[in-house]
């Protein structure tokens, strides 16, 4: 299994396990979704964070 950490400045803004051959996005160690490619996942991630701030 890989993960990947998405900073932004020294704030970790998000996680992304690495899970055959998908790509789950993890929040309080849980498995939030899932998606094909990496891509798609930073993109989750990146709004659930600008409507949140």
């Amino acid at each position: 299994m890989v993960g990947y950490q998405l900073t932004i400045g020294n704030k970790l803004v998000g996680e992304i396990a690495e899970i055959d051959d998908k790509f789950a996005v993890i929040k309080n160690a849980a498995v939030v979704d899932f998606h094909k490619n990496l891509e798609t996942a930073v993109e989750s991630i990146i709004q659930t964070y600008n409507l949140n701030h």
